[in-house]
C-alpha cells in the first residue's frame, strides 16, 4: 500500500480548508437526513448518535467511532435528553484522491477507538477539544494528511484481518470478526483485572477452541498473548509518564508477578522495566502515545 511522506507532496490549491474541517458538537433530540459530502470520521466523546444508511442502524455509543463514505446518503439521530458530543473530521475526495488514488472506499461500520492508532489520535483530538465551546476548527492542512494516512492504514489494516479468517461465505467472516473485535475490546477495557479464557468467548459467543482459532487467525497472535502485550504497552507507557513504582505498574496493568513482568518487559523491550525508565524518561527526544495495539 502506498503511503505518503508529508515532505514529499504538495497538498492541491483546489483542496481548501472548506473541503476538510473538524466539527465538535453537542446535541440532543437532534435528527437529519443528507447525502454525505467527503469522507469523515465520526467520533463520540459521550452518549450515543444513532446513524442510518440503506436501512440499516448503527448505534455509536462513546469511545467509538464510525467511518462514512463520500455520497453516502446517511440519517443522523439523536434522542438522548442529555447533550450527546462528538467529534466529526471530514476529508475532502480531492485530498484523499491526491493521496490514495481513485474508488477508495472505506468499511462503513463502529469501530472502538481503544484498539488502533488511529482511534488514540481521534482521542488525543477530543482531549485536545475538551472544555472548548463545540464549533467548526480549523487544521492545518498537514494535520487532515496524516490523519486520512492513519485512516487508510487502518482500513488496510481491517482488510487483512479479515482476509485471515478461513471462511467461504464473507457474511459470515464479517459475523465472526464483528465477534472477534467485541472480545477484543473486552480485553482493552478490563486489561487491568483478572481475564480468563471463558470470559473472553462468552464475550464473543463462541466456544473457547473456535474462539482462540479464529482469533490467532485474524490478529496474529493468541488471546493470551495479545493481552500480555498490550500490559507491557500500558507498562512501557506508565515507566515513562508517571512516578508509580514497579510494583504498582505491575499490579495497575494486571501483572500480578513482578519478576515475570520484568522477564516479559525485557524480552519485548531490550531492557528491565528500571533501565528503561532510567533511560527514557528524562529524553525529550522519546515520546510514547497512550497504548494502542500496533505491533
Amino acid at each position: 500500500m502506498f503511503i505518503p511522506f508529508f515532505d514529499s507532496f504538495t497538498i492541491p490549491k483546489a483542496v481548501s480548508h472548506d473541503d476538510n474541517k473538524v466539527i465538535h458538537s453537542r446535541l440532543r433530540n437532534f435528527e437529519n437526513i443528507r447525502k454525505h459530502k467527503g469522507f469523515s470520521i465520526k467520533y463520540v466523546i459521550s452518549g450515543e448518535e444513532e446513524y442510518e444508511i440503506k436501512g440499516k442502524v448503527f448505534r455509536v455509543k462513546a469511545g467509538s467511532f464510525m467511518l462514512v463514505n463520500d455520497g453516502t446518503v446517511i440519517q443522523t439521530r439523536i434522542y438522548d435528553k442529555q447533550m450527546v458530543e462528538g467529534l466529526c473530521i471530514y476529508f475532502s475526495p480531492k485530498l484523499v484522491k491526491r493521496l490514495f488514488g481513485k474508488g477508495k472506499k472505506l468499511r462503513e461500520k463502529i469501530y472502538s477507538a481503544e484498539t488502533s492508532p488511529l482511534g488514540k489520535k481521534i482521542q488525543n483530538l477530543a482531549s485536545e477539544l475538551a472544555g472548548l465551546p463545540p464549533q467548526q476548527h480549523q487544521m492545518p492542512m498537514e494535520f487532515y494528511a496524516e490523519m486520512a494516512t492513519e485512516l487508510f492504514l487502518h482500513q488496510q489494516q481491517v482488510k487483512d484481518e479479515l482476509t485471515r479468517l478461513d471462511c467461504v461465505k464473507d457474511s459470515t467472516r464479517e459475523e465472526l470478526y464483528r465477534r472477534l473485535c467485541i472480545a477484543r475490546s473486552y480485553m482493552h477495557e478490563h486489561f487491568s483485572t483478572e481475564i480468563d479464557l471463558d470470559e473472553l468467548s462468552q464475550e464473543a459467543c463462541l466456544s473457547k477452541f473456535h474462539f482462540i482459532r479464529l482469533f490467532s487467525q485474524a490478529f496474529g497472535v493468541t488471546p493470551h498473548q495479545y493481552l500480555i502485550r498490550l500490559r507491557l504497552r500500558h507498562a512501557q507507557h506508565l515507566l515513562l509518564t508517571s512516578n508509580l513504582k514497579l510494583t504498582e505498574i505491575c499490579q495497575h496493568v494486571g501483572l500480578r508477578d513482578l519478576s515475570s513482568f520484568g522477564r516479559r518487559f525485557k524480552r519485548t523491550f531490550g531492557l528491565s522495566p528500571a533501565r528503561y525508565r532510567a533511560k527514557h524518561a528524562k529524553s525529550a527526544s522519546v515520546y510514547v502515545s497512550p497504548p494502542s495495539f500496533a505491533w
